[in-house]
């Protein structure tokens, strides 16, 4: 399910008990909605490693090098659409992040990130995450235009649910990681389970 820009905002503004808009310039809700949008969108893909905002990509190597004291080699450029960095590889590599750069010891990279993705391009958005968008905009445009901090609880509330459930439905769409190697398993039983019986 995709919803658009203005489409998401319209239903956070009916949640709160006015009208629906078409565009954010229809009323004076449609312009507070406007200018919550896009925080609002940033902050919540910024929570998680959504499945439907994550891409694995090779950051360029700049050819400005770190200060020698440092200790690291080689910067790399964060991509412009970056939101939340998640994993470096080759895993395990000792990292940091300078600005728009990331430096390290290794002159090819991959990262894995969220990045800022056009919702209404997604044609899965889960409806939880949908819900949970919906619920903050609420929150946060029933204190600006309705100035009813009750009815801001209220949506408050319903959105920590809502992105708990966006979170643990997003989750389950990537398999369990199998435990390999467990040597503080293997420890207490001095490598067997002999003698626990």
């Amino acid at each position: 399910m995709s919803m658009t820009t203005v489409g998401l905002s319209s239903n956070a503004l009916v949640l709160i008990g006015d009208s629906p808009i078409a565009t954010f310039s229809d009323s004076d809700g449609g312009v507070a909605a406007e200018a919550f949008y896009l925080p609002t969108k940033h902050y919540l893909l910024s929570l998680h490693p959504w499945t439907f905002a994550r891409k694995n990509f090779t950051p360029s190597l700049l050819s400005e090098t770190p200060d020698e004291l440092t200790g690291y080699s080689y910067y790399h450029q964060i991509p412009s659409d970056l939101i939340k960095l998640w994993w470096v590889f080759p895993k395990g590599m000792v990292y940091d992040i300078y600005q728009d750069k990331i430096v390290s010891n290794y002159d090819e990279i991959l990262i894995s990130y969220v990045y800022d993705v056009d919702l209404s391009t997604i044609a899965q958005l889960s409806p939880a995450f949908i819900f949970a968008f919906e619920c903050l905009m609420a929150s946060k445009l029933a204190q600006s235009i309705t100035e009813n901090s009750t009815s801001s609880q209220t949506w408050l509330a319903e959105y920590k649910l809502a992105i708990a459930q966006a979170k643990s439905m997003d989750s389950q769409q990537k398999p369990p990681v199998s435990i390999l190697d467990a040597p503080f398993n293997e420890v207490r039983g001095g490598g067997s389970s002999e003698g626990f019986y």
